[in-house]
């Protein structure tokens, strides 16, 4: 889809839903998790700042989850609730769904069985389409699994000047794992993850992913993939850019294995390099 199409597609989608109620929390509910619970579709759940030891479950509603966009922001830490990813989304939402203002830390992922390994530390999507936008995921982890800071595994969703960083991976996809679905980003920062290959992004095959505008800083590998691997995946890159990646086996930039990576408008800096292998 062409740069322009996707961003009029986010606008429409962003001015597609009737206001509903207004959940705010601490003033109306204690928790984050109890807000969400008792919100009905339309709804939106208005978090204040500060930091919050939750993981969260949206349980399919179409809601508003919005935190605060000041220079104090609202903080999910999942840190201390078992191995969970932070905030989890499936059972189909599509893009009455977002998820505005949030910074996701300290998820641990979750068993897939029999879908795959642990995955998902910071953000799990399962067979659902939401909208994230200006959120961060950083400084999660997935433990033995892969999709260190989001595991997408399945539906369309889309992130919308979202930032990626520091996560990490102790298989593939320390930033990002891709294992089923179609997933978009626009104007997004992956950065700073760490993973054995496919340090920023890791595409499975058979899978669609997108980039528009997005930049890919310091990304480390152990082996391949510094910034992106894609296995027989499409991909897609348009005006994005790479710089400090490292991968000590190559594809410091992207690592393309039986696939030709559409790139258009993209700029490699210093030592970024694309491999592929068909």
């Amino acid at each position: 889809m062409p740069f322009s199409a996707l961003l009029l597609l986010a606008s429409f989608l962003l001015a597609g839903t009737d206001p509903g109620n207004t959940l705010r929390v601490p003033a109306d509910h204690a928790t984050i998790q109890e807000a969400i619970d008792a919100s009905s579709d339309g709804d939106t759940v208005l978090v204040g700042s500060g930091r919050w030891m939750e993981r969260l479950e949206l349980e399919g509603r179409a809601i508003t989850l919005q935190g605060s966009p000041g220079p104090e922001p609202t903080i999910v830490d999942g840190s201390g609730t078992g191995r969970a990813p932070t905030l989890t989304c499936e059972d189909g939402q599509d893009g009455s769904t977002r998820i505005i203002d949030m910074v996701l830390v300290g998820g641990k992922g979750r068993n897939m069985i029999p879908r795959g390994e642990i995955q998902g530390g910071g953000v799990l999507v399962v067979d659902a389409s939401p909208i994230f936008i200006r959120c961060t995921m950083r400084d999660n982890h997935a433990q033995y699994g892969s999709g260190g800071g989001v595991s997408i595994m399945g539906g369309e969703p889309l992130f919308i000047d979202c930032k990626i960083i520091k996560n990490t991976s102790d298989h593939i996809g320390g930033g990002v794992l891709v294992k089923e679905g179609r997933p978009r980003f626009v104007n997004c920062t992956i950065a700073g993850n760490l993973a054995p290959t496919g340090a920023g992004v890791y595409a499975w095959r058979g899978t669609t992913s997108t980039f528009l505008g997005c930049s890919f800083v310091e990304n480390e590998a152990a082996g391949h993939g510094g910034g992106i691997t894609a296995w027989d995946a499409d991909l897609e890159l348009i005006q994005c850019d790479f710089s400090g990646n490292r991968a000590p086996s190559g594809g410091s930039a992207v690592l393309a294995l039986e696939t030709a990576p559409d790139m258009s408008q993209c700029s490699l800096g210093d030592g970024q390099d694309v491999e592929r292998h068909d």
